[in-house]
């Protein structure tokens, strides 16, 4: 399972399906969302939204505007963006930009 997330990581921009990933790893589609949330705690899909989402946060920390930081999360409204974040973070991006 950690080849699976290093794929993942390594492949945020454009994750592939679950589908392709087992068929990455060698294995049948069932046994990787089984396995993968047993060791991790988390679906194949919130994994990715999780690091999508902190991607965003150092964004912001780095002086990105929401809307780029809404861009390198992958996306395209920066208005779901802001509520995503919110629900993941319990505060909203310029929350975050204010800050600094």
């Amino acid at each position: 399972m950690h080849d699976a997330r290093a794929w993942l990581d390594e492949h945020l921009d454009d994750p592939p399906s679950i589908i392709e990933l087992a068929r990455l790893l060698g294995i049948n589609d069932f046994k990787l969302k089984r396995s993968f949330k047993a060791t991790f705690g988390t679906t194949i899909f919130g994994y990715v939204r999780q690091r999508r989402m902190e991607r965003a946060a150092d964004s912001l920390y780095d002086g990105l505007s929401v809307g780029d930081a809404a861009a390198a999360a992958g996306y395209v409204c920066p208005r779901c963006f802001a509520d995503a974040f919110r629900r993941h973070f319990g505060k909203l991006p310029s929350e975050v930009t204010r800050a600094f």
